[in-house]
């Protein structure tokens, strides 16, 4: 059915790079327009945050929408103009690679081996094509944008190793997972490729915690415990409240590279962990932290982490799904320049080949592509590439779906927090955090919509039934009580002074 089709995926894959980038494009001018006509502190933040500090956020998030918007149309046009291009390039410079070792292209096709090792090196060479157009623009991110606002705290020489950290990273974690789905394509039937993918990918998504735990996140931070002082004291009668098992509190370095903060509990059953940068602590104490940790918990107690798993596996397994029928189609590599005849170099016909061996088919439907020698050219990643982009209307779906439920999944956690026995204080904790990474706080509903896993804070205020007369209620419960503490420490000095006086008189 997809041979039938009269246009080239060539082009078809443009027009979705152009209408990905043009609903984008619509989706940040909204955001922008909504800056720009909504710089005034909201009605129910405007007993937590002054106008000065509301116009410094707006600042700030108005400088990110506009590199956003700049980068956005510098990637989308080097994909779109080169997109066949880069593709062949660096496709050809695998293959000149593995020439060096005097390898015709029949010795690449015929060998297993090279061909899996000519697909990793064309993966390589686009991640280096890749990071050669993003670095510049992370650079001015980073280095020009941060720092203006305050938030940067990366040296240069973090920056670089970072990258070569991310680079070796995904090379270690993608080169097993390429060669496990080649040698699937190449040794099952389309509907075992679906089973066996499936499982394979499940099991990946399931360690991979355990990897970022214990491999991935010490390469680019740095984790203490926390094992005494008043957070450890507040954390632990918070887990004991909860009935949360937590192996580990730890401290992570995020202020070598930002102050924005964070916190998050990681890790299944005997396992978890809580971890706390060290930028939270600096902005919030114990009670505020605990705020932070107990909406966190609040995704352990509705089991969001082992939903997200199930929602990641089935959107994996149904994306295998439709690849199976998609990658034997013939047209694909054609119309992107990877046929049989590899731009004029790579003239072994497989069907030809096969023929040759004396393995007769009635006609050229019958001849499987993946055949019991394992021999065929076509590169499947590049198929794998042209899939993406052909399947964005229904990502985009997907991607909906994801984002509608992380956001109840968020309003859950709220409500977790700030609901009987715990009461935390979240929304000021969460004011409080929001004012110091300088985030807009009155966001466009549709932006918000596409872009936003969490709910802004405006809606989650109001989704725990926040209104202006019981924040002003929480406010002024604060006020007297820290009026009160006050009152305690000055009555505590004041006796204090009597005893030393009586001390002095007694003398």
């Amino acid at each position: 059915m997809l041979e039938e089709i009269p246009f080239s995926f060539e082009h078809i894959s443009i027009a979705l790079l152009l209408f990905d980038l043009t609903l984008d494009v619509f989706l940040c001018f909204r955001q922008r327009r909504r800056m720009n006509t909504h710089f005034r502190v909201p009605k129910l933040l405007s007993l937590f945050i002054k106008e000065k500090e509301y116009s410094d956020n707006l600042e700030y998030s108005k400088d990110r929408m506009s590199f956003k918007l700049f980068q956005l149309l510098t990637v989308s046009f080097v994909k779109i103009f080169t997109l066949k291009r880069s593709l062949v390039f660096s496709y050809d410079i695998a293959t000149s690679i593995l020439s060096l070792k005097n390898l015709s292209p029949d010795d690449i096709i015929l060998s297993r081996k090279y061909r899996y090792v000519r697909v990793i090196l064309w993966d390589l060479i686009g991640d280096v094509i890749n990071l050669v157009i993003t670095i510049p623009l992370s650079i001015y991110s980073t280095f020009h944008i941060e720092k203006k606002h305050g938030f940067n705290k990366t040296t240069p020489m973090t920056f670089v190793t970072d990258i070569f950290k991310e680079l070796i990273v995904g090379l270690i974690l993608q080169t097993p997972i390429v060669l496990f789905l080649l040698w699937v394509m190449e040794s099952f039937s389309p509907a075992m490729i679906f089973v066996v993918s499936t499982i394979f990918i499940a099991v990946f998504i399931i360690i991979s915690q355990g990897l970022y735990m214990y491999i991935i996140a010490p390469l680019f931070n740095k984790f203490e415990n926390i094992e005494s002082g008043e957070y450890y004291d507040a954390i632990v009668k918070l887990a004991e409240k909860t009935e949360i098992n937590i192996k580990q509190i730890r401290k992570m370095d995020a202020s070598r590279r930002s102050t924005h903060a964070n916190a998050y509990v990681i890790g299944f059953g005997n396992t978890k962990r809580i971890v706390l940068y060290d930028t939270l602590i600096q902005q919030l104490n114990p009670e505020g932290v605990c705020a932070v940790l107990a909406h966190e918990i609040g995704h352990v107690k509705h089991h969001h982490s082992i939903k997200n798993i199930i929602l990641a596996i089935f959107s994996a397994s149904f994306i295998i799904g439709l690849f199976v029928l998609f990658v034997n189609t013939q047209k694909v590599y054609d119309d992107m320049g990877f046929g049989y005849t590899m731009v004029g170099r790579e003239v072994l016909n497989l069907r030809e080949w096969i023929r040759r061996k004396g393995i007769l088919f009635t006609n050229d439907e019958e001849m499987p592509l993946y055949n019991v020698y394992g021999i065929n050219d076509n590169p499947i990643f590049l198929s794998f590439s042209v899939f993406s982009l052909i399947l964005t209307p229904v990502t985009l779906l997907t991607h909906l779906l994801t984002r509608y439920l992380s956001r109840r999944f968020e309003r859950q956690a709220d409500t977790y927090a700030v609901s009987e026995p715990l009461n935390y204080d979240l929304m000021s904790t969460l004011c409080i955090i929001s004012m110091n990474s300088k985030v807009f706080l009155d966001d466009d509903w549709l932006y918000s919509l596409f872009k936003h896993s969490h709910p802004n804070l405006l809606e989650r205020m109001e989704s725990v039934g926040c209104t202006k007369i019981n924040v002003e209620a929480v406010i002024n419960k604060e006020k007297e009580k820290k009026k009160s503490e006050e009152e305690e420490k000055k009555q505590k000095s004041e006796e204090e002074e009597e005893k030393k006086e009586e001390v002095g008189d007694d003398c």
